[in-house]
């Protein structure tokens, strides 16, 4: 289940600003270049005129890469100063995350959950890193259009895209691979699922999307994006879903009709202190709206503007906060409670954070 995606106005980038066209001459740094798919993509990405730098921790796949026709940089996602120099190196316009860890035997793949789950945390804010120290690069990201249970890789894919979407960049939103090499080779998936050819096909010409969640599946789906011309700025605040019952493993991906909608505001780095910054941003919770449990690694302090909103941390007492009055957690507390008072009226906030950088901004909490 994906949330709603909500935008607000954002400052003007280079590259980022762009929508709605297929840029042309591009320097691409491919994490993953190696994978099903990323082999695909680098000898599409050179037809289309681009350079592509292809990412991968094997030496024994630089030449396979070389022959695709990409730069070979032998860089492991986990080694951050490899990586930040490896990044600044190629000066790249787009960082293109296509980064999986998962078994070549389909059978062994649930033993790989946990380290799918950290490529898709640590080695995606990792690459984040890497971006903001090379001038800010787009970043598009691989993500997945099914529903997982509640679990790390779960918890994983919705860090990665509010992450990626906080960034301004693109969340690649694939249905299960089928076609050689993948997974699937000799029969279908379960829907939603997606060709590999077609789906290397498609994320090029996602190359020239807008900040927001492109779908790529057999079936053509509704993009979740901008439709004012005007730049947006995406900014998903991480969804962890509590699920209960029994659960069908591949449905397909049905949004949800009530979500939290984060304006940012701003985005400073907080003077003396090289590992903190400081945020800014208003939260709109509909009627009846509830956050999970979660933490954040920052110094909190909210500001009711609109409507009611009950607050309550882990050992502390559950306060119903007015317009006017406020609230404060620290890094170590478990914000247990956070919803509208009210089931009939929204309600509104402000949040001030100085935040560790390079830590999600939610972290779901038990």
């Amino acid at each position: 289940m994906k949330a709603r995606i909500e935008y607000a106005k954002q400052t003007p980038g280079a590259f980022q600003a762009m929508g709605g066209s297929e840029p042309e001459g591009l320097r691409i740094f491919l994490a993953g270049a190696s994978g099903v798919i990323g082999q695909r993509l680098i000898p599409r990405l050179v037809r289309a005129g681009h350079i592509v730098g292809g990412m991968t921790r094997s030496p024994n796949k630089t030449d396979l890469l070389r022959r695709l026709g990409a730069e070979p940089i032998l860089c492991d996602v986990f080694n951050r100063e490899a990586l930040f120099k490896a990044v600044c190196d190629f000066k790249p316009d787009v960082i293109l995350n296509e980064l999986t860890d998962l078994p070549d035997d389909v059978a062994k793949i649930s033993e790989y959950g946990d380290l799918n789950a950290r490529i898709r945390t640590e080695g995606n804010q990792n690459l984040i890193e890497a971006a903001r120290r090379s001038g800010s690069p787009k970043i598009l990201a691989q993500s997945i259009a099914w529903q997982l249970p509640d679990g790390p890789d779960a918890r994983a894919v919705a860090e990665l895209e509010r992450s990626i979407l906080a960034e301004c960049g693109v969340v690649l939103s694939y249905g299960q691979f089928y076609g050689p090499g993948t997974y699937n080779e000799k029969q279908l998936p379960k829907e939603p699922r997606v060709h590999i050819d077609q789906a290397a096909e498609r994320t090029v010409e996602a190359l020239g999307e807008p900040t927001g969640l492109v779908v790529i599946t057999d079936r053509p789906e509704k993009r979740m994006t901008n439709s004012k011309p005007m730049v947006a700025l995406a900014f998903l605040i991480t969804s962890i879903l509590i699920i209960t019952g029994t659960l069908m493993a591949q449905n397909a991906v049905t949004p949800s009709t009530v979500q939290e909608t984060i304006t940012p505001l701003m985005t400073k780095d907080l003077a003396g202190f090289p590992d903190k910054e400081v945020l800014m941003y208003t939260v709109d919770f509909p009627p009846g709206f509830s956050s999970p449990v979660h933490r954040h690694e920052a110094q909190v302090s909210v500001y009711v503007l609109e409507g009611s909103v009950v607050m309550q941390v882990r050992g502390g007492k559950e306060v119903t906060l007015q317009p006017g009055q406020t609230f404060y957690e620290d890094p170590k507390d478990i914000h247990v409670v956070s919803r509208n008072a009210s089931s009939t009226r929204p309600a509104k906030f402000l949040v001030f954070l100085i935040h560790k950088k390079g830590t999600p901004l939610v972290m779901p909490a038990m």
